[in-house]
């Protein structure tokens, strides 16, 4: 189960419910919170060190990026999509401030990664903001705050662990909903 906070208390009594049921399943289940059931086992996964320098130009810089836990879990997973990727004087920049965005944590550069199926490194990079969020705006029809908007630009925020916000931008047309 992953991205468990929100619902903490509901997934700990599934958990449970699902234990009881069978002696042959584990629960795994990701959380800034714990559970809180008999026989929860708490994991704490720290940051991953992140490599003390930003610019990479020589190949014992390179090294010392690849060396570091959070670039060498980033790369890792990016190769699982692109198995040609190589970290170099040119893209290492980027690495870095990917993993330093993300804080060097393992679920967000998993995630990261991820969208490196479909995205470029600069895509990727450009769509990660300052706090660690993927964003993408599209105009839509959205509802929102007790007023449905149509003709919006709406940016949809993803957190690191994928759960979607949205925030209106701009407006064309706003019409109260009725309770």
């Amino acid at each position: 189960m992953d991205n468990c906070d929100r619902l903490s208390a509901e997934l700990g009594a599934l958990a449970v419910g699902i234990l009881r049921a069978t002696d042959q399943l584990k629960v795994l289940a990701t959380s800034q919170q714990q559970l809180n059931f008999v026989g929860e086992r708490v994991l704490r996964m720290p940051p991953l060190r992140q490599p003390n320098i930003k610019r990479a130009s020589s190949a014992s810089e390179l090294q010392e990026v690849a060396a570091a836990p959070a670039v060498a879990l980033l790369l890792a997973r990016i190769r699982d999509v692109h198995p040609e990727f190589l970290l170099n004087a040119a893209n290492a920049p980027a690495i870095v401030d990917i993993c330093e965005r993300l804080d060097g944590m393992p679920l967000a550069l998993e995630l990261a990664a991820a969208r490196f199926a479909l995205l470029s490194l600069g895509q990727v990079l450009e769509r990660l903001d300052e706090r660690g969020y993927f964003t993408e705006t599209e105009t839509d029809e959205v509802a929102l705050d007790g007023l449905s908007y149509s003709g919006t630009n709406v940016q949809k925020i993803y957190d690191t662990a994928g759960t979607l916000q949205m925030q209106v931008t701009g407006t064309s047309k706003a019409t109260r909903i009725m309770p």
